[in-house]
């Protein structure tokens, strides 16, 4: 599957819902907790 920033998933209730990833998979420890308080912070929502 080729991926863009307009790729959406549709799941099982019909909603479409955009593929995203946060390039959390291979944090260590409080990093991850760290880069997620960042991205809310920062207005990022899921």
């Amino acid at each position: 599957m080729e991926l863009s920033l307009d790729s959406k998933i549709k799941l099982n209730n019909g909603v479409e819902m955009p593929i995203i990833g946060l390039g959390t998979w291979n944090l260590q420890g409080n990093e991850c907790v760290q880069a997620t308080s960042w991205a809310l912070e920062a207005g990022y929502r899921l």
